[in-house]
């Protein structure tokens, strides 16, 4: 069995060498792209407004669109000389003593500088009586969200709902892309089957493909799970070497620690790869490599050390190959509503929940590392510093969206 006296690096320490891996792989292919079929890709080129929006002066409200000064006495009964709804102007203008009437979003009518809200008038035939002033003109100015030329979104961008509706906003129909990164998922092990066999003695059912599967399309990449490995560096090294020309990244799962038969550490380790210790729990054994021009991250294959490598190391390392912004770690504090053991010298990453503003594990053993069907009920990971022994119920912690 081979021995590893390294000592535990900081997981600060590790991501730092995948983002050092993560440079040598800079992206530069692109595409169009419809704005229409971008949801989920990563911005290739900045964008900038083709027009101003609003792109007019607008009603904010549905009411009378009148002179300012008419308001300076109230009440005030305005005759009322048009209509203007929202759609194409209809060149009406206003005088003193006159007010058109106006719905949201329509264009304001010449010589008006205030739109008074419905439920502050009262109107009788053609005229309408103003009886309380708006607490604000209730005109959106031309240009106030955004000036023609301007930059928009940036080069990097992750592009969901409000990012394409933006761009589209401003008259713009197609983009520039990078190509969708494709990601190749192999989980390893002897002992593992797929849901739906007949279980034989020393086997368990397979999960972390799906996992990492699930979680790296989420991030909208292009991801295929493929046929799990048996424990044979001969093997693996077919399936990774057939694999890479279709692949900008493998994550693999399981053979990472110090087994005679961690496969994945016995393969890439010979060939270059970096294996180490993390200290923090769960998933303190890590590795990375380049293999066939491909680069790889290795998680460990308990579940939950796996769910956790993701989100803690994962989710970046694809954004940065992918081309996108270094994502931001969204993260809140909030107080423990229960106490459990972490150990010292170990950052502890705790599959939890919130219950009434209190963070609660999902399971009561926190944060061992097989329990992979409390994961369902987890939105958060606790994290507990490293110098911290006992969490006590109180304790405030900060806590990392999943």
């Amino acid at each position: 069995m081979r021995k590893d006296h390294q000592k535990p690096i900081s997981t600060e320490d590790y991501q730092q060498q995948l983002r050092d891996l993560a440079a040598k792989f800079v992206r530069s292919d692109r595409e169009r792209v419809s704005v229409f079929a971008a949801n989920k890709r990563v911005l290739a080129a900045s964008v900038r407004a083709q027009v101003s929006t609003p792109v007019f002066d607008n009603s904010a409200m549905d009411g009378f669109a009148v002179c300012g000064a008419d308001l300076e006495k109230l009440p005030v009964t305005l005759e009322i000389v048009g209509e203007q709804p929202a759609g194409p102007s209809l060149h009406l203008s206003v005088n003193p003593g006159q007010a058109v009437a106006i719905m949201t979003g329509a264009p304001i009518p010449a010589g008006a500088d205030t739109v008074v809200q419905s439920e502050l008038t009262q109107t009788a035939g053609k005229t309408v009586t103003i009886c309380r002033a708006p607490a604000k003109n209730n005109i959106r100015k031309a240009g106030e969200d955004a000036t023609a030329g301007e930059t928009i979104l940036a080069a990097g961008e992750f592009l969901g709902a409000r990012e394409l509706a933006a761009i589209a906003s401003v008259g713009i129909a197609e983009i520039d892309c990078y190509h969708q990164l494709k990601v190749g998922v192999i989980a390893t092990g002897d002992e593992l089957v797929a849901p739906g066999t007949v279980l034989k003695p020393g086997q368990i059912y397979e999960s972390n493909s799906l996992l990492l599967t699930t979680l790296a399309s989420e991030g909208g990449y292009q991801v295929t799970r493929y046929q799990t490995s048996v424990d044979s560096p001969a093997h693996l090294r077919v399936l990774l070497t057939e694999a890479s020309d279709e692949n900008d990244v493998f994550i693999l799962s399981g053979g990472v620690s110090v087994g005679n038969h961690d496969v994945v550490r016995n393969l890439l380790e010979d060939s270059g790869g970096t294996f180490l210790r993390v200290a923090q729990q769960p998933g303190k054994p890590q590795g990375y490599a380049v293999f066939a021009g491909t680069p790889i991250l290795a998680f460990p294959g308990n579940p939950v050390a796996s769910f956790v490598s993701f989100f803690v190391y994962g989710r970046e390392f694809l954004a940065r190959l992918a081309g996108a912004q270094v994502p931001v770690r969204l993260s809140q504090r909030a107080p423990a509503g229960a106490a459990w053991k972490s150990p010292v010298g170990k950052r502890q990453y705790v599959p939890a929940r919130l219950e009434g503003g209190m963070v609660v594990p999902v399971s009561r053993l926190s944060s061992a590392s097989h329990l992979v069907t409390r994961l369902a009920g987890a939105d958060y990971l606790a994290v507990v510093p490293e110098e911290i022994e006992c969490v006590a119920v109180g304790d405030v912690l900060e806590i990392m969206e999943i």
